[in-house]
């Protein structure tokens, strides 16, 4: 599996929540990619201690996402999941090297929006699903204007919410909020873990 969270993303999110947690992930997932998983996992836990959040999940990854991912079109609607470029290293340092005004301020906007949007959507509480992909579009930004931008690269799936916003968050203790039960690493288990195991009850016959 190729590289979908970049140094630079991680980053952002653990410039303000660090250290290191265990995530539940497939076994089919390589080893890199665990690890960045558990890096993402760790900095949701950091948030939800600091700031009480009580329903925080546990980030999953998705073999169907991931389809869905490299399928994903410019007309592509989703219902349950958010659709999130993941700038790489290299699109963050051309960011910062960027001149000020003309159409170089413009794309450093528009790169600056992408790094918002992916770290507000990878910190959600709600979301606990992820699935990444490689495509290579050229589309309309919602928000951002002018010309339609060059998706080539990374993205990412982020499920099960197809919005985000601010009373996604709940106030308490972190996993005391939990619909689906508490993890054992303290944040609440994944909805898509709860219907795995479900599905291989039903499957293997339930007694």
């Amino acid at each position: 599996m190729k590289r979908y969270f970049s140094i630079g993303i991680l980053l952002l999110i653990c410039a303000h929540w660090a250290n290191s947690a265990a995530i539940p992930v497939k076994r089919g997932i390589d080893e890199q990619t665990r690890r960045e998983l558990a890096e993402i996992n760790d900095s949701r836990k950091k948030m939800a201690e600091q700031l009480q959040i009580a329903n925080m999940h546990e980030l999953v990854y998705d073999d169907n996402l991931e389809k869905r991912a490299s399928q994903l079109t410019c007309e592509t609607t989703l219902s349950d999941a958010m659709g999130v470029p993941m700038p790489t290293e290299q699109d963050i340092a051309k960011m910062r090297s960027l001149p000020e005004g003309g159409d170089q301020e413009k794309a450093k906007q528009v790169l600056g929006v992408l790094i918002y949007y992916a770290v507000e959507v990878l910190i959600n509480p709600e979301q606990s699903r992820v699935g990444c992909a490689t495509i290579n579009l050229k589309c309309n930004l919602p928000g951002v204007g002018g010309p339609p931008v060059p998706l080539n690269g990374p993205i990412c799936l982020v499920g099960p919410k197809s919005s985000i916003s601010k009373s996604d968050y709940k106030q308490g203790p972190p996993g005391s909020q939990c619909p689906d039960g508490k993890a054992s690493s303290g944040l609440c288990k994944s909805d898509f873990l709860t219907f795995a195991w479900h599905f291989s009850a039903l499957k293997g016959g339930v007694r």
